[in-house]
């Protein structure tokens, strides 16, 4: 059996770490983004971009740190849940650890557009030009956010998949995450396929990403797990 105070230590770093996460998420994707993006105006995004070099900078880096503490967080997770289904876990931790390298070449796109219109490539070039192209790569950034959503809600169906067959964490939080996940896909392939559907899509999406992983953020870092259950299912492994 293990020690109580450990495995609660385990869980609540897990919420700890959702949260850290959340916050990064919303930071890079809410608050950074309210400063850049201007819908259908692309030289007003370009302008932006210019004026708020600092900010975009400092969204790039937490967007990434996001992505680093997700990695840390999945890892907790399998401490968490490996002796419920061990093939789950793997796959928690493949759908989160290929978001990276599509993480690290989406902002790199967001700085190849900030080298653009500050001319430190193509200085030469037409300001209108560069101008055009600095447009391509932030409307390509923005294209390549809601496609990473599939992955937002893959590493979703395995996680909500462990907690409802764990039983030391409440079910419910399991089919929550699970149906967050599917309205995550459900709104990346709506855009993709259908993208003048996308406003029947998007807002649920939101509400179900909200109850899912905020309850199951909150549930982690406050409650924990169920002791008893917790090694009450250790027992029933080793029979």
């Amino acid at each position: 059996m293990t020690n109580d105070t450990s495995i609660q230590k385990t869980a609540r770093t897990c919420g700890l770490l959702y949260l850290l996460g959340a916050v990064t998420a919303i930071y890079t994707h809410v608050y950074v983004a309210s400063k850049i993006f201007v819908k259908n105006d692309w030289i007003a995004v370009n302008n932006n971009v210019l004026e708020n070099e600092f900010l975009l900078k400092t969204g790039i880096a937490s967007h990434i740190a996001g992505m680093l503490i997700s990695l840390v967080f999945v890892l907790y997770l399998y401490r968490l849940f490996s002796n419920v289904n061990a093939h789950l876990c793997r796959m928690l931790l493949l759908f989160v650890a290929v978001q990276i390298p599509i993480v690290i070449g989406m902002e790199s796109l967001r700085l190849t557009a900030l080298a653009l219109l500050k001319k430190e490539v193509f200085s030469s070039t037409d300001a209108s030009e560069v101008g055009k192209w600095a447009a391509v790569y932030m409307k390509t950034y923005g294209q390549a956010a809601v496609l990473l959503q599939v992955f937002f809600g893959l590493w979703l169906l395995p996680l909500g998949s462990l907690i409802i067959k764990s039983a030391y964490v409440p079910r419910i939080l399991g089919v929550l995450l699970i149906a967050a996940g599917i309205g995550y896909m459900a709104d990346s392939f709506t855009y993709l396929l259908f993208p003048g559907f996308r406003s029947y899509t998007n807002t649920p999406a939101l509400v179900l990403s909200g109850l899912g992983e905020i309850s199951t953020m909150l549930w982690l870092l406050i409650k924990g797990v169920d002791y008893r259950k917790y090694n009450s299912n250790i027992i029933a492994q080793t029979q």
